[in-house]
């Protein structure tokens, strides 16, 4: 079933990602995409290759009451330290741009791969974090930090005006956007 699925995939991504990705669907439930963590294609495609992408996913899921119609979780997205040229602010750019991208699509779940980097390659660290191996905060684990707090901010006045919590789309329509003008 995963082998025949991944050829389907592979199929709807025009055959670019029968070999890069992993998804496991569980019957009734959600879909976990993780992607190849050295060859995170989703992460580089273009939005519209990307909703395409998940839109099928997304449609290999049976429907099923009382759980939302979206249920593929982005696990493990973002780029590395080092595919970044160990630069901070461009990290935190391209990383901001795959979340903006991620989030436009509207996922229950968008999941940096990692805090802590778990990847060394020939005694070299790979940077797979937000905190590095010298624990020093990089510049997207500032900003992941101020989103969260603008995120808590935005859910008050919400709260304060409606007398009732953001509704998941409103807080994910409010964080896509924080991304996307933060560079700005």
């Amino acid at each position: 079933m995963q082998q025949n699925a991944q050829k389907q995939m592979g199929d709807a991504m025009g055959g670019r990602a029968a070999r890069l990705a992993v998804w496991v669907a569980r019957p009734r439930k959600a879909a976990h995409l993780c992607l190849a963590p050295k060859l995170r294609l989703l992460d580089l495609l273009p939005a519209a290759e990307v909703t395409k992408t998940l839109d099928w996913l997304n449609g290999q899921l049976p429907p099923k009451a009382n759980l939302p119609a979206k249920r593929v979780f982005i696990g493990e997205c973002g780029l590395s330290w080092t595919a970044c040229g160990s630069d901070g602010k461009i990290h935190e750019q391209k990383n901001r741009e795959i979340f903006t991208k991620f989030l436009s699509w509207r996922p229950p779940l968008v999941l940096y791969w990692q805090v802590y980097n778990n990847e060394v390659v020939d005694g070299q660290q790979v940077g797979f974090w937000l905190v590095d191996n010298k624990n020093k905060k990089t510049p997207l684990y500032e900003t992941m930090k101020e989103l969260f707090v603008q995120q808590e901010e935005a859910a008050k006045e919400m709260r304060r005006r409606s007398n009732r919590l953001p509704a998941f789309e409103q807080i994910a329509e409010f964080s896509e956007n924080w991304l996307a003008q933060k560079g700005k």
